[in-house]
């Protein structure tokens, strides 16, 4: 006996020290070498080999755990069999988050990105199961044919609707059943000409995007803001919450001289005003907190950031009577 424990002691000692400092390195090139080691490489920040719509491939395993909600919904509608989603008690409540890579959590690991955090603090009051409903590239259209599909096969207590920028822009992507039949109604009731943006061939800055390809396609003159208002319509009759990535324009001061923040804050106004003037609910990020990016590489929200939406949506969910969380 006193053999083994020589001998299991040190073994155990050795064993944990191990484990102590793949941690420890791991942690340090995930804080100082993220862009060098991580950045568009691992599967475990959400990277994958393609840039293109990720239900048309088989993916890494970690891939396919961050879209498996929005590949059974697929499968859901396909099949016409709403269970392959599982099926949820009447007492559990039911939130469907939509939007693209900020919900999808690039840059950071599933369980660090905010629709994770949010369903397992809400648990703490109440059963809820949430379903992430997002991929990468995913804009205005894209969302509102998941937002379909989920009415028709979740039925959600409540929908949260990430908002950014970009979603004005229009790729013709068709990604989800019937997207291009929602695509060509929309087209029949708005005449204006679509603002098509043609995406350089180098790294653009956000600045050069923000002015020269999300602003355009928010100006009244495109039809690209008229379908988001058709679509605004038909979203606000349902419990729903929408959500900006960006400040509120009108909640600082003062007023920035800079080109690109102008049009930032046009954007943002603008869709805002869209949504209010449909008696729609919208919350927006906490400029106080400051936004993080993962790195210099990657602008998309850091852990951090991720928490910090996290807390704001738990704030408004359990705060706000109108989306009858609590008893």
């Amino acid at each position: 006996m006193k053999l083994i424990k020589k001998i299991l002691l040190p073994a155990l000692i050795c064993f944990c020290s191990i484990i102590l400092t793949y941690r420890a390195a791991f942690a340090i090139a995930e804080n100082f070498f993220f862009d060098k080691l991580f950045y568009k490489k691992s599967a475990v920040y959400g990277y994958q080999s393609h840039d293109s719509n990720l239900l048309k491939y088989p993916n890494n395993q970690l891939i396919e755990k961050r879209i498996t909600d929005l590949r059974l919904l697929t499968k859901a509608d396909l099949n016409k069999d709403p269970h392959v989603l599982g099926v949820s008690s009447e007492d559990d409540y039911r939130i469907a988050i939509i939007g693209d890579s900020f919900v999808y959590g690039t840059g950071v690991k599933q369980a660090e990105r905010f629709p994770e955090l949010l369903e397992k603090k809400l648990n703490s009051y109440r059963k809820t199961q949430v379903f992430v409903l997002a991929q990468p590239g995913d804009g205005m259209l894209e969302n509102y044919a998941k937002f379909l599909l989920a009415k028709e096969n979740i039925d959600p207590d409540l929908f949260i609707i990430g908002l950014l920028h970009n979603d004005l822009l229009i790729d013709n992507s068709n990604k989800y059943p019937r997207q291009q039949t929602i695509y060509e109604n929309l087209k029949q009731v708005c005449l204006q000409p679509e603002f098509k943006y043609s995406w350089p061939n180098y790294q653009a800055s956000i600045q050069e995007l923000i002015v020269d390809g999300f602003y355009p396609s928010s100006k009244s003159e495109y039809a690209n803001i008229c379908y988001f208002d058709k679509i605004i319509v038909d979203m606000t009759k349902n419990p729903v919450l929408f959500f900006s990535f960006h400040s509120n324009p009108s909640s600082y001061l003062p007023a920035t001289n800079d080109e690109t923040e102008q049009k930032s804050d046009a954007i943002v106004k603008q869709y805002s005003q869209i949504i209010k003037n449909h008696q729609g609910k919208i919350a927006y990020f906490d400029d106080r907190l400051q936004y993080q990016p993962v790195s210099h590489l990657e602008n998309h929200p850091s852990v951090k950031t991720h928490q910090g939406y996290s807390d704001l949506l738990i704030k408004e969910i359990i705060e706000n009577p109108q989306y009858h969380f609590l008893p």
